[in-house]
């Protein structure tokens, strides 16, 4: 039986491959001989995770290994393709420490920076002399980040999806940020879950001319210290036009509510979709393409002329204080789900879209989904109940071919109301 050193070096490489996210297995067989040493040297290095810090922390010491072992020839540092970056929270040090780091790794193709919670954002001063032109995946876990420096990473050139968790901007207003020198080649762009000013996402969407995915949290001005953070009003329209600059190249748009402001606040305008020609998910708060919150003979007829004509999947969340049948604290939806006695009038515009589909408007249309929000900001949750569609609307939805699925809120299990 041959040993592991007999077995051919493709074999071995395949081998190396199956422990590559197992560093101690992976260093104990480079360990074994010089040709597993060699072979096992790519792997070794393709998958970096480490903590930057101040010299004064005892966990630098890691740091300090690193570095010396990537500028000792021959470097590891090419070999480097994956690298996730903790970087202590707004201390100068530890920011030029990870900079210093990045400007040895031109050929990094993933990186995750995550800064904690400080005083001051992370700033990419390495691009200067490592513009990183392999990067096509960034995630940037930076409380911190400002539009600015945002800006300096759309700069990459080869960078295809970028992920942040918070956009950092005052709560004055933000001036208007710059037009692009050169557009971004970004294709996915994921603006984590603050709600952003659209003449910001404007301005940034500019810069990213052709974006296939946008997931971000519903726009809107984000007063300091308002009760729910909720945005001061709903401007569909004005929505529609921060979106403007990614209007022909859109295929997936992903819009969470947060927490949406109440009906009362509605300027009465709906987010107008149907001249986006790629568009074929589309996943928004019912806020944006209704104007009631609730049941209403109007308002929320209509929805076709909204729609993309490539579009796919469909759907809409409702926040509390929306509704996809009732705005009641979701009992009247759970015996409504169990009964099936909903009048027509207030599910009248499911059926507007099965007859569009029908009628060849969406001839790719295959799922709606419509879902009530169960959990509240303060904790307080709800059940989640699928409601049983009248013969009629469930007969109009099969005959073209299209799942519909309705999740609204319940009581939970023993709850006495």
């Amino acid at each position: 039986m041959p040993t592991l050193t007999a077995l051919p070096n493709e074999v071995l490489h395949q081998i190396l491959l199956y422990f590559e996210h197992d560093p101690p297995t992976l260093l104990s067989l480079s360990l074994l001989t010089h040709n597993l040493h060699a072979l096992a040297r790519p792997h070794l290095y393709r998958h970096l995770a480490l903590f930057v810090s101040t010299r004064s922390d005892p966990i630098s010491a890691q740091y300090e290994l690193l570095m010396r072992t990537l500028t000792h020839a021959p470097s590891p540092a090419p070999l480097v393709r994956h690298l996730v970056l903790s970087v202590h929270k707004g201390v100068a040090e530890s920011h030029a420490r990870a900079n210093a780091l990045l400007r040895l790794l031109p050929n990094l193709t993933t990186l995750r920076i995550s800064a904690g919670r400080g005083r001051a954002d992370f700033k990419p001063t390495f691009l200067a002399s490592n513009p990183l032109p392999a990067l096509t995946e960034l995630v940037l876990d930076d409380p911190q980040l400002t539009v600015p420096v945002l800006l300096s990473w759309l700069a990459l050139p080869a960078l295809r999806a970028l992920t942040l968790t918070l956009l950092f901007f005052p709560s004055h207003p933000s001036p208007t940020p710059p037009p692009p020198s050169t557009p971004s080649p970004l294709l996915s762009l994921n603006l984590g879950t603050r709600h952003i000013p659209p003449h910001l996402l404007s301005a940034l969407l500019a810069h990213t001319p052709h974006l296939t995915s946008l997931s971000l949290a519903f726009p809107g001005p984000t007063p300091p210290r308002v009760a729910h953070n909720h945005p001061s009003a709903l401007h569909p329209s004005a929505i529609a036009a921060a979106l403007q600059p990614v209007q022909n190249s859109l295929r997936a748009l992903h819009m969470g509510s947060g927490v949406l402001p109440p009906a009362t606040a509605h300027d009465g305008s709906r987010l107008d979709l149907s001249a986006w020609p790629e568009l074929r998910l589309v996943n928004v708060p019912a806020g944006v393409l209704f104007t009631t919150a609730g049941p209403a003979r109007t308002g929320r007829d209509g929805i076709g002329a909204l729609l993309p004509p490539a579009l796919e999947v469909l759907q809409i969340d409702f926040d509390f204080g929306w509704g996809v049948l009732y705005l009641d604290d979701g009992w009247g939806a759970f015996r409504a789900a169990g009964h099936g006695a909903v009048e027509r009038w207030k599910w009248a515009w499911l059926l507007e879209v099965a007859r569009g589909k029908r009628g060849g408007r969406w001839p790719g249309l295959r799922a709606v989904r419509l879902e009530e929000r169960i959990k509240q900001p303060r904790g307080f949750r709800y059940d989640r109940v699928v409601w049983q569609p009248p013969l009629d609307l469930l007969r109009a939805f099969e005959e073209v071919g299209v799942e519909l699925v309705v999740w609204l809120r319940g009581p939970l299990p023993g709850r006495v109301r």
